[in-house]
């Protein structure tokens, strides 16, 4: 019997690790690219001056550890096994005046106190399991369940002193966690969103992670068992197969989502456009990623810096020539644990090298509503680029522009590489050339769009 606490513990720290570790380390990802933690006494001084700054410090430092997975996932783990075990001992009855809880029993019912005493034990996982079921919302931070924690700690301590410490000690917990909660969600003024975890919405920042990661086999292989009919999810998917070299055979295998299903038009907020950044990162078109990561760190709403966009600022910066502003986003990522550096070494050279080669070579503005034509001048500056190439031809498609897609056809013949010609490709034309719209992955599309119904 006097094993079980420490048997619950166990369990509850396994759990906890395998939870964050293999059933969503896309929320790890998430948490640590929307954050930037710095090893600087400014940083920790920055945090501390303000209350619950404690709290959110502590977050911080254990987020940054996100980018090593199985880590982050144990950190998480000791964190709610601490808020446990501190849970048990703030819920655990005392005996009082030399007094005893089971006296309060008939010798007849002493079974009562006996079951009654592992109440504080099964009372102490409810806040863990509580914050677990919260963090659903991914805009909660770690900083929550670290107050929580540091709240317990102080309760558990308060008990053990004598009350004239406990005015130190009650001054001390709010400097660390004495703010409006709210002050550890990401959205400020805002509460967190208490539906839990939502399927949908966690499958796309999966596909997210796994673009990250460019882990694209991966990709597919859920997106063929989830289907989200959002642009976010036919930007990844098609990123995917571009990257795998399928997107010309199989990108109406997969649900479209309109003339957006390839490049997505600027949302203003730190989740929607983060397919759409690396696709043109990976097209050449240097000037629009570093736009999009740009605005998608200013969208971050707390106000903090992200290591994975700000990385991907330097690159771009590198890119283009200017070294001097890459070297001031540079030396904010060398104050860091895991970004320091990331801008040196003969690999990162290599890829500045190949994007100089894909970009354009002039500066100009252009809409939305030609991106068709920019992949075209894409592919017109560098013939072997030929990912430009199959978007430009997609993007046709996903317009229905038949004449101009029949017109460009050549070039992929030329250019493309293909042995045969590409069964999308193949597809698209028979409908083009057929009186009536065949049930067909491509003529489905078609049909869809020219009903007007769902995207």
């Amino acid at each position: 019997m006097k094993s079980i606490p420490a048997l619950l513990s166990a369990l509850l720290g396994i759990g906890v690790f395998l939870f964050w570790w293999q059933w969503h380390p896309e929320a790890l990802s998430f948490q640590e690219q929307n954050q930037l933690f710095l090893w600087t006494w400014s940083y920790l001084w920055q945090r501390l001056s303000v209350a619950g700054g404690l709290a959110d410090w502590l977050g911080e430092f254990i987020v940054q550890f996100f980018r090593i997975e199985w880590l982050g996932a144990l950190l998480m783990a000791a964190l709610f096994v601490a808020m446990q075990r501190l849970g048990r001992m703030t819920f655990a009855h005392t005996r009082r005046g030399g007094s005893s809880f089971s006296s309060l029993f008939p010798s007849s019912l002493s079974f009562f106190p006996s079951l009654l005493s592992f109440l504080p034990l099964f009372l102490s996982v409810l806040p863990p399991l509580f914050f677990l079921w919260l963090m659903g919302d991914e805009n909660v931070l770690v900083s929550l369940p670290v107050a929580a924690t540091l709240f317990l700690s102080a309760v558990v301590l308060l008990r053990r002193l004598r009350p004239w410490w406990w005015l130190p000690v009650l001054a001390a917990l709010y400097w660390s966690v004495g703010t409006q909660w709210t002050t550890y969600y990401r959205i400020p003024h805002h509460g967190p969103d208490l539906s839990g975890w939502d399927a949908d919405k966690w499958e796309l920042l999966r596909q997210d992670y796994y673009i990250r990661y460019e882990r694209w086999d991966d990709l597919l292989r859920r997106a063929k068992e989830h289907e989200v009919r959002t642009p976010f999810w036919s930007n990844s998917v098609n990123l995917a197969l571009a990257m795998t070299g399928q997107l010309a055979d199989h990108q109406f295998d997969y649900w479209q989502s309109g003339d957006d299903a390839l490049i997505m038009p600027m949302v203003r907020d730190n989740v929607s456009n983060l397919p759409t950044m690396e696709a043109f990162w990976r097209l050449g078109m240097v000037n629009s990623c570093l736009r999009y990561a740009s605005d998608l760190e200013e969208s971050i709403l707390n106000a903090r810096k992200s290591g994975r966009l700000e990385q991907r600022i330097v690159e771009c910066l590198l890119v283009n020539g200017n070294d001097s502003i890459a070297r001031k986003h540079q030396a904010l990522l060398d104050k860091t644990l895991f970004y320091r550096g990331s801008s040196q070494g003969s690999a990162l050279q290599s890829v500045v090298a190949a994007k100089r080669q894909l970009r354009y070579r002039d500066n100009f503005l252009y809409n939305y509503g030609e991106i068709d034509k920019m992949l075209a001048i894409l592919f017109q500056t560098n013939p072997t680029n030929t990912m430009a190439l199959e978007y430009f031809l997609g993007q046709l498609l996903l317009k229905g522009d038949a004449q101009t897609f029949i017109g460009a056809l050549p070039w992929a013949q030329q250019h493309g590489g293909y042995q045969v010609m590409p069964m999308a490709y193949q597809d698209a034309v028979g409908c083009m050339q057929s009186r009536q719209v065949p049930d067909t992955p491509y003529g489905r599309y078609i049909r869809r769009k020219m009903e007007g119904g769902e995207r």
